[in-house]
């Protein structure tokens, strides 16, 4: 009896007896084609329409749903309270009756054929409507195309229809195609702001910094009444500090007009000032104006023998150079600053220079002198000295100051190792002490200590 009392108790449904609280999904596959074939049909049979654009005279029918749907632009229309939505119609002046078809044929279907006669017309359409997913497609498309005779006219398109990913490409090819621009005509037309845009980039790909000189000028000169007002911020973005004193003593003299009428002479005259009292520490060349070595220095243990090898590392060919005067005490550590190296403490007794035996040495004699060669003179000399007698520490050169980092100080071999960091400036030839537990404003220093401090 208490089943039929359960059978009776369940809901009818058309005379069907069905459980309680039984759901079944119910998901359509292809449903959303199948709406836009529906609505494209609509729009072939010319029914239900309830919108029109209007485009150089011609009167285009449409649905208010599928603009909305596809464009930011026609759905920002239809939320707000503006003149077109009540009116019914719009009137779009910059876009031609073709483009507007397209971008419909696009609504209705979410299909279309992007080419290099039409890539262009769907790139401004999608812009200007804000059809997002067409517009990245007209961006990928011309990104795959950039070559020397379009990217700058890319440049200029990516300006105007708003992509930063399309800028972002063709600025890039532009700084690594830099060189072969400048025999072309169109570097010539180039506007201010991408050529300052250039000049910055580390990534600029010159054999030299005098060619990226050489460019300003002619870049100048090509329309001087309009564009010398620019030589002395694009003089700025050049690295003149890089360049030999005679190359800008020469440039000086040549230009001495040019120079003086766009108030240029004074920037060229620091620059001289600079290379003559800092010339190799300056650590900002451009990787393409430079080789990279490996530099290697090893001295016996008698003190006496001494080998210098360096490698280039783009050639894979190592080089044994001539006798060096360089100074490397036991326990010291070596660094490279722009074309420079230092050479910073040691022990000055007759200590092992294996590591594992000086490690164990009953004293340590550091010292806390300082030494700069120049391979490209092969000068060795002295500069200031360290807060602090060090040995067996590390250098690293960052955030342009070599920083050494901890290491043994002068005493007995059972003194506790140092923990402090301290940072030398080329430049101003100062060593200052950095204190890590000084907190936020010492972040840095910390992260370089958790790096290189063993």
């Amino acid at each position: 009896m208490a089943n039929q009392r359960d059978y009776i108790s369940r809901p009818i449904c058309n005379g069907i007896s069905v459980p309680e609280n039984k759901i079944n999904s119910l998901v359509a596959e292809g449903h959303g084609q199948q709406i836009l074939k529906v609505l494209q049909k609509f729009r072939e049979q010319n029914i239900f329409f309830d919108f029109k654009i209007v485009v150089k005279d011609e009167i285009i029918p449409c649905h208010r749903c599928v603009l909305a749907a596809c464009s930011d632009f026609f759905r920002a229309m239809f939320e707000v309270n503006m003149k077109e939505r009540d009116d019914g119609n719009v009137t779009i002046s910059n876009l031609s009756p073709k483009a507007v078809k397209a971008f419909l044929d696009y609504a209705y279907t979410g299909k279309t054929e992007i080419t290099n006669d039409n890539v262009e017309m769907l790139f401004q359409l999608s812009s200007f409507l804000q059809v997002s997913l067409l517009s990245k497609a007209c961006s990928d498309f011309l990104i795959k195309s950039i070559d020397l005779v379009n990217c700058l006219q890319l440049l200029s398109l990516s300006e105007s229809y708003g992509s930063i990913r399309l800028f972002d490409h063709a600025l890039d090819f532009v700084q690594h195609h830099f060189s072969l621009l400048l025999r072309s005509s169109d570097f010539l037309e180039m506007n201010f702001e991408i050529l300052q845009k250039c000049l910055e980039a580390d990534e600029l790909n010159v054999p030299e910094e005098e060619s990226v000189l050489k460019a300003v000028l002619q870049w100048t000169k090509h329309n001087l009444e309009t564009r010398q007002k620019y030589l002395p911020n694009l003089i700025k973005k050049v690295r003149l500090h890089q360049l030999p004193e005679k190359t800008l003593q020469d440039f000086l003299h040549s230009e001495e007009h040019l120079l003086k009428s766009a108030n240029c002479s004074v920037i060229i005259s620091d620059a001289v000032k600079s290379v003559q009292n800092f010339s190799g520490l300056f650590p900002d060349a451009r990787p393409s104006t430079t080789e990279k070595y490996i530099f290697v220095h090893k001295t016996d243990e008698d003190g006496e023998n001494r080998h210098t090898f360096c490698y280039n590392i783009k050639t894979d060919k190592w080089k044994e150079l001539p006798h060096t005067h360089m100074i490397d005490l036991p326990g010291s550590s070596l660094s490279s600053y722009g074309e420079k190296i230092f050479i910073t403490g040691g022990c000055k007794g007759n200590c092992y220079r294996t590591v594992r035996l000086h490690i164990a040495e009953p004293f340590h004699d550091a010292t806390d002198q300082t030494w700069c060669y120049c391979p490209v003179s092969n000068e060795f000399s002295i500069v200031s000295a360290m807060k602090k007698p060090r040995t067996m520490h590390t250098s690293v050169v960052t955030l342009n100051q070599l920083f050494v980092i901890g290491g043994k100080t002068r005493g007995a071999q059972e003194t506790r190792s140092l923990l402090d960091v301290e940072s030398y400036n080329p430049l101003s030839k100062d060593w200052k002490s950095n204190d890590l537990s000084k907190g936020k404003s010492q972040s840095d220093l910390h992260s370089i200590k958790t790096r290189y401090l063993t």
